[in-house]
């Protein structure tokens, strides 16, 4: 009842952007339940059965917004899913590309750690075996764990805030580019 007359006194310019919103809250549903495991049909099923056009836009972009928001440098099982449902859902011949702009950050992002870490594990290792050697500990059985150095924490940190920010600019083009 309450709603009623809220509704009421909205303008109709209030009504339609309401009604948006909430057809992206049920896009921003659908997609999370894809990222969740639930299948690709499942997804596509739901935006083909809205026939009023605007509001398979609202909940096309909302799913989509979902769907970004899902992706990261890390490769995983839910980055797939999102970029599998991107690839569904977005009319765009530039989402086709999103999923190998996303593989190429990641794999340089992996190598650039990994290249850096073994840097890392030869410079700080030879340096605290000779510290440790120092005070009497020495042998086979000492390993150096670099992971563990703040020197690797900082140099990792600094990594991944530049390949954070190169997969956000092509996300953020995908996202101009979707609408």
């Amino acid at each position: 009842m309450e709603r009623a007359e809220q509704l009421g006194k909205l303008s109709a310019e209030e009504i339609e952007k309401k009604r948006e919103d909430e057809w992206r809250e049920r896009g921003k549903a659908v997609a999370a339940r894809h990222i969740q495991g639930a299948p690709l049909r499942d997804l596509t099923t739901e935006l083909r059965q809205i026939a009023d056009a605007k509001a398979r836009a609202a909940t096309q972009q909302g799913a989509i917004a979902e769907l970004l928001s899902a992706i990261s440098l890390e490769p995983s099982p839910d980055v797939a899913a999102a970029l599998e449902g991107i690839a569904a859902v977005a009319e765009s011949p530039q989402a086709a590309d999103l999923t190998e702009a996303v593989a190429a950050v990641q794999r340089a992002f992996r190598q650039e750690t990994d290249e850096r870490s073994q840097v890392l594990h030869r410079e700080l290792g030879a340096q605290l075996l000779a510290d440790l050697g120092d005070q009497g500990i020495a042998g086979s059985a000492v390993r150096v764990n670099v992971q563990a150095a703040e020197e690797w924490r900082q140099e990792e940190e600094a990594i991944r805030a530049r390949y954070t920010a190169k997969l956000e600019e092509k996300l953020e083009a995908i996202r101009g580019d979707l609408g």
